[in-house]
């Protein structure tokens, strides 16, 4: 006899399985999951999204179900967070999803919360990067990261819950956290990246060579080391520029200010084109790709980088020495420190030939490992499995 806590977790119209995807912002989820969603709807899924601003989906608002929750990345006040989590709970017992999707940290705590009692349904937690919490040394950081990392262990013992990380770094602290029995956690590496539309090319053949850092204007990006060893190289050379591509995340806590960039600009240490939509130009247009982070879950914008081609020069941090590796498709060095980035390029800028070979290999790196393709059927696969339990 079926159970009829597993039928209400189909569409009552196409009797589709339903995967709910629970993502704080449109722009995220354009850029990181809609390859997934795709996927899963051609392989028989019926898809929802819920997010915080769904008027900025566009046209995919006509190719799935979209309905809008007020999420938001920080954390906010009491009321504001008991009225996210009450619209977060109708939309699961509404709609009853066989998976829920939930893409980050935060996101990952408030469907947990919602579903404890809800029978029927999966939660997939995503912890897509630990970010600030895990990086910071202040004293609130600290003392929120106890209470994440309690939180978790309470709630991920759920038999209904599992977990993705991205990097296997975040793999051990999410074992550790969690305790007893591991397997219903798993690391994928990232969210994968098209191949096809960002295609190999060769290095760009000008007298000026470009160094590209693509990522938000915040401390925690490197973006102050790769500052200061862009104004050590040019006070010696040239020969090359400096460009940021990325935009101001005020809301951020380790955020920099328009004045700041505009500062730098000013000094002409720095180019900065803002939030850019399509980065195939700025990839091309670049020598080398840089992302001094203090952390990462898995960049994508070093996955888009090494696929167009590009040697990366990143952090030996979690997440970028997933996709950085040294001498096969770019250089590391050590975290927040300006003179060993500045050495590294320059050892890269003196010799353009090793930097067309890291190029070579970073791509051939994507094709196997971080395509698209590849990560969405690790996804699909991990479905099937939490839907039999």
């Amino acid at each position: 006899m079926n159970d009829p806590s597993k039928a209400q977790s189909f569409c009552p119209k196409t009797n589709k399985p339903i995967v709910l995807f629970l993502v704080a912002e449109a722009k995220y989820f354009l850029s990181h999951r809609l390859s997934l969603a795709q996927s899963a709807k051609a392989e028989g899924y019926h898809v929802i999204i819920a997010t915080s601003n769904p008027s900025k989906l566009g046209a995919v608002r006509g190719r799935f179900m979209v309905v809008e929750i007020p999420f938001n990345r920080s954390i906010g006040g009491i009321r504001e967070e008991v009225c996210i989590l009450y619209q977060l709970q109708e939309c699961i017992r509404k709609n009853r999803p066989a998976i829920v999707h939930a893409v980050s940290l935060k996101i990952s705590i408030l469907a947990a919360l919602c579903m404890w009692r809800i029978r029927g349904s999966t939660l997939l937690c995503a912890f897509t990067g630990l970010g600030h919490l895990f990086t910071s040394s202040k004293v609130r950081a600290k003392l929120l990261r106890f209470i994440v990392q309690l939180t978790l262990r309470i709630l991920l013992s759920n038999q209904r819950y599992w977990g993705v990380v991205q990097n296997r770094e975040d793999l051990e602290l999410m074992r550790r956290v969690r305790g007893e029995g591991h397997t219903r956690l798993l690391m994928v590496p990232g969210s994968g990246v098209d191949i096809e539309f960002f295609p190999y090319s060769k290095l760009p053949n000008s007298k000026a060579v470009k160094v590209l850092f693509p990522a938000r204007l915040l401390t925690d990006k490197g973006i102050l080391e790769f500052v200061e060893a862009a104004r050590s190289i040019i006070s010696r050379r040239s020969d090359v520029e400096f460009v940021i591509a990325g935009g101001l995340d005020p809301a951020n806590p380790t955020a920099i200010s328009q004045s700041e960039v505009e500062s730098w600009i000013k000094e002409g240490v720095i180019d900065w084109v803002g939030e850019v939509q399509d980065m195939r130009p700025l990839y091309q247009g670049a020598t080398i790709v840089c992302l001094p982070s203090y952390r990462e879950g898995l960049p994508k914008s070093l996955l888009e980088a090494a696929s167009s081609g590009r040697p990366l020069v990143a952090t030996d941090v979690p997440g970028c020495r997933e996709i950085c590796r040294p001498e096969e498709n770019g250089l590391l060095v050590p975290v927040k420190d300006s003179t060993s980035l500045a050495l590294t390029l320059e050892t890269l800028l003196d010799d353009l030939k090793l930097c067309e070979r890291l190029g070579q290999q970073g791509r051939k790196l994507v094709e196997s490992e971080f395509s698209e393709y590849r990560i969405n059927n690790l996804y699909l696969d991990l479905y099937k499995r939490m839907i039999v339990g």
